[in-house]
C-alpha cells in the first residue's frame, strides 16, 4: 500500500501534517475531510516512510554527515544560509550532492526555503528534509543540522559494521562459486574422456557432473546473458516494485535466522530517529 505525506488546515486554523497508508489520494483526502481537516497538500513518498533503512540507495550516510556538520559549523558562526551554501557547495567531493547544491543555491537566492528546496530533490532523504523544516520553523536550524550530522555518522558506522559482518560470507559464496565454475568448466572436461574410454557404466553423480560440464562450456554466453538479464530485472522491477519489497521486508524481520538481528537493527534505527525529530520539536503526530 502507498505512502501519502499530507497537510491540511484544521478548524482552529493550525497546520496538521502527517504521514498515512492509503490506496489512493482521494481516500486521504477524504479521511482528512471527516477529521474536520481541510487538505491543502496530498503527494506519495514511499521513501520517506522506510526511516531509510535501504542504505543501498541515494546519497551515502558518510557524505550526508559531512554536509549537515558543515551547514552547522557555518550556520552557528553566524554566516548567512546563502553564503553559507556557496562556501559548502565549493567543497562538497560528491558530484551528485554537488550538483543538487548548486542548484540549492540558485533557489534560496531566488528567496525559497532551504526545505522547500531540498524536497524537490529525490536524493536528499525525507527526513533531513523534514528536520530542516523543523529547524527553519524553531529557529534552529544549526543545532537540527548538528542533531543530523550526529544521526547519518551513526548510521554511516552501523552500516560499516554490518558490511564488515557480511565480508566473510560474501567472500567464501563467491570463492566457493568460483572454484566450482572452474572445476566444471576446465578441469572436468580433461578428465572425460580418459573416464569414458574405460568403457565402464559410470555412476549417476559422475554423469551429472559431466552433463553440468558440457552445458556450461556449450552455453557458457547464454548463462552471462541470464545473469545480466537478472541484474537487470533486479534494479529495474524488484527494487522499484514496492509490494515486492516488502515481501522481502517481511521475510527479513520474521525470519527465523535473520528476524532477531533484523529486528535489532531496525528497532536501534527507529529509537535514534524518533528521540531525535521529537527532540527537534516535531510532535509525536508528525
Amino acid at each position: 500500500m502507498p505512502v501519502f505525506l499530507y497537510e491540511g488546515k484544521s478548524l482552529d486554523g493550525s497546520t496538521v501534517k502527517g504521514m498515512i497508508d492509503l490506496e489512493t489520494q482521494d481516500d486521504v483526502k477524504e479521511m482528512l475531510r471527516s477529521k474536520g481537516i481541510f487538505p491543502i497538500s496530498v503527494r506519495e513518498n514511499n521513501k520517506g516512510a522506510t526511516l531509510e533503512f535501504n542504505i543501498k540507495k541515494g546519497i551515502p550516510f558518510d557524505h550526508l554527515a559531512i554536509l549537515c556538520r558543515q551547514f552547522y559549523f557555518t550556520l552557528s558562526a553566524g554566516v548567512p544560509m546563502l553564503r553559507a551554501i556557496g562556501m559548502i557547495k565549493d567543497q562538497i567531493e560528491h558530484k551528485r550532492l554537488r550538483k543538487i547544491l548548486d542548484n540549492v543555491h540558485e533557489e534560496v537566492q531566488k528567496g525559497s526555503a532551504l526545505s522547500e528546496v531540498f524536497r524537490k530533490h529525490k536524493d536528499i532523504p525525507f527526513m533531513l528534509t523534514a528536520m530542516v523544516e523543523v529547524g527553519e520553523a524553531t529557529g534552529n536550524i544549526d543545532q537540527v543540522m548538528e542533531e543530523m550530522a550526529d544521526y547519518y555518522d551513526k548510521q554511516h558506522r552501523q552500516k560499516k559494521k554490518i558490511d564488515a559482518a557480511l565480508t566473510y560470507p560474501k567472500f567464501l559464496l563467491v570463492f566457493a562459486i568460483c572454484i566450482v565454475m572452474g572445476l566444471v568448466s576446465f578441469v572436468v572436461p580433461t578428465f572425460v574422456d580418459s573416464i569414458l574410454s574405460a568403457g565402464q557404466e559410470l555412476p549417476m553423480p559422475t554423469r551429472i557432473v559431466i552433463a553440468i560440464s558440457d552445458f556450461i562450456n556449450s552455453n557458457f554466453l547464454l548463462l552471462v546473458l541470464m545473469v545480466i538479464a537478472i541484474i537487470v530485472v533486479k534494479k529495474l522491477f524488484i527494487d522499484t516494485n514496492y509490494p515486492i519489497q516488502y515481501q522481502i521486508d517481511k521475510f527479513l524481520v520474521t525470519d527465523k535466522y535473520l528476524g532477531k538481528i533484523t529486528q535489532q537493527i531496525f528497532t536501534a534505527r527507529f529509537a535514534r530517529t524518533f528521540a531525535m525529530l521529537v527532540k527537534g520539536g516535531m510532535n509525536i503526530i508528525e
